[in-house]
């Protein structure tokens, strides 16, 4: 989904409607399609928070999702100045600490762990995922990916037995 960035950051619901509404359309063939599109909609909904916060004026924000088995992956192209790229770039490294479950304890009782980081400290510590970035276009742009497993096997689908 391409969603231009003045348009996106003007109103603050985007967020909520853009996680559902990409949630929904990819959980329909899941063992458990409401709990997968409730997390998937969750995990969706706090990368497109941190980038309505931390985003550049201009620019188109691209979310596209993935499936390989049990790997769902999520991956955000965000424009960025070197401000915002500095955040990203902390926020990741953040996220990939050994100690990150710590680090969001931390956080949600406000010893000294910046607020901002907490978006990515919850994906890591509560939902697993794993968070890497990678800058592109000399880096006016950032990939943001977040990798999930919400299922430990795909969907297998029974053959039709006729009784």
């Amino acid at each position: 989904m391409d969603l231009e960035v003045g348009a996106f950051a003007a109103d603050w619901k985007h967020c909520d409607q853009v996680a559902n509404y990409m949630a929904r359309a990819v959980s329909f063939d899941r063992a458990d399609t409401f709990l997968y599109s409730n997390q998937l909609s969750t995990v969706l909904n706090e990368l497109l928070e941190i980038a309505f916060y931390q985003h550049r004026v201009l620019g188109v924000l691209r979310c596209t999702l993935f499936r390989d088995g049990p790997l769902d992956r999520i991956e955000m192209r965000i424009p960025v100045d070197s401000l915002q790229s500095e955040f990203y770039r902390n926020a990741t490294a953040a996220a990939q600490s050994p100690d990150v479950a710590k680090l969001y304890t931390r956080s949600l009782l406000g010893e000294g762990i910046p607020e901002h980081l907490s978006g990515f400290l919850e994906l890591a510590a509560d939902y697993g995922a794993g968070i890497w970035l990678e800058e592109l276009d000399g880096g006016a742009e950032l990939r943001l990916v977040a990798d999930l497993h919400f299922e430990e096997k795909p969907l297998q689908v029974l053959p039709f037995i006729q009784l």
